[in-house]
């Protein structure tokens, strides 16, 4: 689970309050910080709690993210069946709380997904429908997760009919793909390759082109995040063509372009490059 248990002697003081008065709170002022794309394996339970509510029907893991304006937030908490009926409750840096219930009788996953309208640390309260009496709060397992599509980098690559752009950040589209082809075959031809991107597929780190048609994909290029390795971008394409083509790669953060050829008439072979682009201007 998410944490080791170190609370037993201040969670029974809590318990004792909520006996005694119904008005006791506990909650880790902190939380923990979550990253887009993660995935929680949590629990809900009186030995493992960041948060008890005042009326103790309601256990409370508390998580944070950092986001900035303009992020889709998407998450998504299902608990095992039998356990408890999941409830997020996200809180913007300014107080405003946006919350999701499992839905139907017997639901175990909730999901909630917001365009965030600030920049900062949004809280997020992962926890339960409460119980039916006052100190008796609802608890088991549950898997939280989470993902982000940033908004679009001013100034990064605009998609067009000649245009592929290729994610470094999702949503990001810090890349951008051209190119041109041409030969003598078939009494000649020469044009821009078209893109087929595959954003609707969850590949966002590559894509293809075609030439003459678009049942008959000519290329297919993708962009590997190397920077912790070797400080570069690695550039992997693929052709299944004779055709003479030229391709262009940049960077629309640095300015840099990577470029490649394949003469006509010849039969293209897949090319890697793990130094291909600088992971930086300096």
């Amino acid at each position: 689970m998410k944490r080791p248990v170190t609370r037993c002697a201040l969670l029974a003081l809590v318990l004792f309050a909520v006996a005694s008065t119904g008005q006791a709170q506990f909650c880790n002022p902190n939380g923990v910080e979550l990253s887009c794309g993660q995935t929680v394996d949590g629990r809900l339970s009186l030995i493992d709690v960041d948060c008890l509510s005042n009326d103790g029907t309601r256990l409370i893991d508390d998580y944070r993210i950092e986001a900035v304006e303009g992020t889709t937030l998407t998450l998504q908490l299902t608990a095992d069946p039998g356990g408890f009926v999941p409830v997020l409750e996200l809180t913007s840096p300014t107080g405003a709380l946006t919350t999701a219930t499992a839905q139907g009788s017997g639901g175990n996953t909730a999901e909630l997904e917001l365009e965030l309208n600030r920049t900062g640390t949004w809280n997020l309260d992962v926890t339960s429908e409460a119980g039916t009496l006052p100190g008796i709060a609802p608890s088991g397992d549950y898997e939280l997760v989470t993902s982000c599509v940033l908004p679009p980098t001013t100034g990064g690559c605009v998609p067009d009919a000649q245009t592929l752009c290729i994610d470094d950040e999702p949503g990001d589209s810090r890349f951008q793909v051209q190119v041109a082809f041409e030969t003598t075959l078939g009494g000649g031809a020469s044009g821009t390759g078209t893109p087929i991107s595959l954003n609707s597929l969850g590949v966002t780190q590559g894509g293809l082109f075609w030439f003459f048609g678009a049942d008959n994909p000519e290329l297919l290029v993708k962009i590997i995040d190397g920077c912790p390795i070797n400080d570069h971008y690695w550039v992997f394409y693929a052709a299944v063509t004779d055709v003479g083509f030229d391709l262009a790669i940049t960077d629309t953060q640095t300015g840099e372009v990577w470029q490649r050829s394949n003469p006509d008439r010849n039969t293209a072979e897949p090319q890697t490059d793990i130094q291909a682009l600088n992971c930086s201007s300096n």
